[in-house]
């Protein structure tokens, strides 16, 4: 072996050991992290981060994520690199010591990439990112592989036709990762349903635990999601959903709401659905966000053959006079809704229909008309506050609920078997005390 050769290979055994290095510390600080990537990177390193080093299954598995990352293109170019180089040092031993320091450094950065990963990542696609380093490497190899056959073509064959052949080759070679790409592109240009659920939980619901998906394991993660946000939510991503009752995932780890992406199986027992995001026309996953605790008061008020009450929770309980009433009612589209709706809550005598005090808003808030919606749509009203006046006389009195066009005031008729335009929700009872001393709910 020639000095030259000698002194390449000593500078390719440091490259490879500063790289050894280097991993090293990568998992080590991994395994130091509180807080990288979603909760609980570092505690799966710190309780099976060797044993997974060792785990075939993992490695492997990472590999193939590895290579499916790159592209069947780009990973067929690579291996044509290999074989070219290998093909250089055999017929020049001049060269022999490049290529061998050449494809060692590769070798090393392609294998221990995804080996490293595996102490955390057990080969599945949502760890793709932490294999992106080993792509470049992959890539200058597929570069190598696309100047061989140049190189192949351009000896064997005239300029013109060489030419013709060389963007033959390249067309059918990168042509399906270009349609990829553009396809891509395209997507990119939807509306993300992630985006859209997010944004609305930050609307609509009450802080809680999530529990999600890998579909929607970044949505509420502002650190990797970067989704802005206002109220902040806890998430639990799990691989099986079902492998618990909705009821189970609450006791045993405090979860309020599913962000279901099963189309194949419903959850099970009576979750209250919240809404749908996704499908046709957007990108990302079609989630069904469901809260755990069913509704509190449950009703089946049919309005107009189009609109039906699912229920309504209280917020909060008025105990005195003066203070408010906070309500919360729950919708479902029976039929396409003609027109675009308001809920009213009146608070009357039992005998009369003349409202002492009232609150109104759209059925579902003014983002979410009712005239867009379309059969089986559910959603929920905002809060709605009715305050008890403060010369409001002993006696019993109802909390009424009934359902308007927004635009003439036209009230829909209740459908299904009762009279009248309006649903009693509760009954109140005001002592000589001017407190309130019952509150008895009413489903309908």
């Amino acid at each position: 072996m020639r000095p030259a050769e000698r002194r390449l290979l000593i500078v390719t055994g440091v490259i490879c050991a500063a790289l050894m290095v280097l991993t090293v510390a990568g998992l080590f600080g991994i395994y130091r992290a509180d807080l990288i990537n979603t909760p609980g990177t570092s505690d799966v390193v710190r309780e099976n981060g060797l044993s997974n080093l060792l785990n075939a299954a993992y490695i492997t598995g990472n590999i193939e994520v590895l290579l499916f990352s790159a592209g069947t293109t780009v990973v067929l170019l690579a291996f044509v690199g290999i074989v070219s180089l290998a093909g250089v040092a055999a017929a020049d031993r001049s060269q022999r010591g490049v290529v061998v320091s050449h494809l060692a450094i590769t070798g090393f950065v392609i294998a221990a990439v995804p080996w490293s990963v595996s102490a955390f990542n057990p080969g599945s696609l949502s760890g793709i990112r932490f294999l992106l380093p080993a792509l470049p490497v992959i890539m200058a190899l597929a570069g190598a592989g696309v100047c061989a056959l140049c190189g192949l073509i351009s000896q064997r064959v005239s300029m013109p036709a060489g030419a013709i052949a060389a963007a033959g080759l390249a067309g059918l070679l990168l042509g399906p990762a270009a349609m990829a790409s553009a396809e891509a592109i395209r997507d990119m240009r939807l509306p993300d349903s992630r985006v859209d659920l997010r944004t609305w939980a930050d609307r609509n619901l009450e802080a809680g635990t999530v529990l999600v998906t890998v579909e929607n394991h970044k949505t509420f993660n502002p650190l990797w999601g970067g989704i802005p946000y206002v109220t902040w939510f806890d998430w639990l991503q799990t691989d099986d959903l079902l492998s618990l009752t909705p009821a189970d995932w609450q006791s045993q780890h405090g979860i309020s709401y599913l962000a279901w992406t099963d189309t194949e199986h419903a959850p099970a027992g009576s979750p209250l659905l919240l809404g749908q995001f996704g499908g046709v026309g957007f990108r990302g996953p079609f989630t069904a966000m469901y809260r755990v605790e069913p509704l509190r008061f449950p009703s089946g008020a049919q309005f107009g053959n189009q609109i039906q009450l699912l229920g309504f929770d209280m917020e909060g309980v008025a105990e005195t006079i003066g203070s408010p009433l906070d309500l919360r009612l729950f919708w479902e589209a029976t039929a396409v809704p003609d027109a675009s709706f308001s809920v009213f809550i009146h608070l009357t005598r039992e005998d009369s229909l003349q409202p002492l005090a009232q609150a109104d808003a759209g059925l579902c808030g003014s983002e979410q008309p009712s005239a867009a919606w379309t059969i089986g749509f559910r959603c929920f009203s905002p809060i709605l506050s009715i305050r008890l006046p403060d010369d409001l006389a002993a006696g019993d009195y109802v909390i009424r609920a009934g359902v308007y066009d927004s635009a003439t005031g036209q009230r829909l008729p209740l459908t299904n078997g009762e009279d009248g335009d309006s649903i009693v929700l509760l009954r109140l009872s005001v002592g000589g005390s001017r407190d309130i001393t019952q509150a008895e709910e009413s489903g309908g």
